[in-house]
């Protein structure tokens, strides 16, 4: 059902090699010193690459910023919205924007507001009021309470003190975030998917309700067909935790079956798993964890440039948690992706 692609480009090398072997073909150390200055060469031009491709998701980001600035400081765009300004599959946007930017787009929201109180602020005959007109608030009250959380002082007390302003500055002109030298040592694979009928059941709270939720899916399911018919744990992901509020956020917790035949149970949804091309990643460990995995999964995708499909984020529970220890817990996660990147 999977098949992985990687490693073909290491394997016809190694079997260059061994034909080399085999013939006798004797290797000078020429030859060898021009493959090492190749090989730097080569490193140093997918270095500059790499760059680029990461500079085009950083360029779609500014431009989306560019699109918030824009709009008048009543807007509320919605993420679809501006997923489409940064022309990145919904499914996709607000994690490639949290890993770019290292903040939610309502924090960058937020941000663009308190660039345009900042502004009005610097008028200090400017009463709270009309600060809080300027940066988009309804009323005084509401923005005093959000500059509070977000500078830790109060307009008075930024007026007052240079040092909390510049702190407010500092913390506005906030850019994009670098990159992490610290990364998990997890192997990226590209993978082909065979499309996998699975029922389906929307569990809408908090990441550490799902339990719950596949719980209640394990009962509905169970009362159609014998417990030994369920061949494996799914799920798929149209939110994200670190960025969807815990009584927003949408998972669907899901089955693959020995039967695809027939109604769904009660209370559950025949759905398919993305087929086609992804990139995959192996997690073992905790669930909680399993969020940073995902985050370096998409990090990767945007260093290598890697359109992300209109499809969104699954993963495949290899082991009972009812059953296994914690830390042997195995999820394989894909990130669907367009097949002409690769």
């Amino acid at each position: 059902m999977v098949h992985p692609q990687s490693g073909i480009i290491s394997g016809k090398a190694r079997h260059h090699h061994s034909n080399l072997a085999r013939s006798g073909t004797r290797v000078g150390p020429k030859f060898v010193y021009g493959v090492i200055v190749l090989r730097a060469a080569m490193e140093k031009i997918m270095q500059q690459i790499r760059v680029i491709q990461v500079e085009r998701y950083a360029t779609r980001v500014e431009k989306v910023l560019a699109y918030i600035e824009s709009l008048g400081a009543q807007a509320q765009p919605t993420l679809d919205e501006l997923a489409a300004v940064a022309a990145i599959s919904p499914f996709h946007f607000h994690r490639v924007w949290r890993v770019m930017t290292g903040e939610t787009v309502f924090e960058s929201l937020r941000r663009v507001q308190m660039g345009r109180a900042l502004v009005a602020l610097q008028n200090e005959r400017a009463p709270v009021v009309e600060v809080a007109e300027a940066a988009g608030y309804a009323s005084g009250q509401s923005f005093a309470r959000s500059l509070k959380a977000f500078a830790g002082a109060s307009a008075s007390e930024l007026r007052a003190d240079p040092a909390k302003m510049a702190a407010f500055v500092a913390r506005i002109t906030h850019g994009l975030r670098a990159q992490d030298d610290d990364v998990p040592g997890i192997e990226v694979t590209i993978v082909e998917l065979q499309p996998l009928k699975i029922l389906a059941t929307r569990n809408t709270g908090a990441y550490e309700s799902l339990f719950n939720g596949y719980g209640r899916l394990f009962e509905l399911v169970t009362q159609c067909m014998p417990p030994e018919d369920v061949r494996g744990i799914h799920g798929l992901w149209p939110d994200d935790p670190r960025t969807t509020a815990p009584e927003d956020f949408r998972f669907d917790c899901a089955f693959s079956v020995a039967q695809t035949a027939g109604a769904a149970p009660p209370g559950t949804h025949w759905a398919e798993l993305p087929s086609g091309t992804c990139l995959s990643a192996r997690h073992v460990g905790d669930y909680d964890a399993l969020l940073d995995t995902i985050d370096w999964l998409y990090a990767m995708a945007l260093e290598a440039g890697i359109e992300l499909r209109n499809a969104p984020l699954f993963a495949h529970y290899i082991d009972d948690p009812e059953s296994t220890p914690v830390a042997e817990w195995r999820t394989d996660v894909y990130l669907p992706i367009e097949v002409n990147q690769i």
